[in-house]
């Protein structure tokens, strides 16, 4: 099984990038990220979800993105959250002095 783009949405303010992936069934566990000045690199992995009480099944799936960004971003200073299945990343953009 090959990998699979997840869906989502990069924001560009004056300050940061702020990327939102939709990754619903998966573990925030699961979830790697690397981050370079100019791209950001996202992979997750799904096991088999079976939502009882709505009896949706979720297959397994793998997940990989790789993102080139609108701005260079200095990478420790990614924020991450991960609530109900999206995934929200945010990077301060570099500035002229650094």
């Amino acid at each position: 099984m090959g990998f699979v783009e997840p869906k989502g949405d990069v924001f560009e303010t004056k300050k940061e990038i702020i990327i939102t992936l939709d990754l619903q069934g998966v573990h925030e566990d699961a979830v790697l990220i690397e981050v370079k000045e100019q791209y950001v690199v996202i992979q997750a992995h799904r096991e088999n979800v079976q939502h009882q009480s709505t009896g949706i099944h979720l297959l397994p799936q793998d997940y990989r993105l790789m993102l080139d960004l609108p701005a260079k971003v200095r990478p420790s200073t990614l924020k991450r959250t991960f609530n109900n299945g999206v995934l929200e990343l945010r990077l301060q953009k570099m500035t002229d002095g650094r």
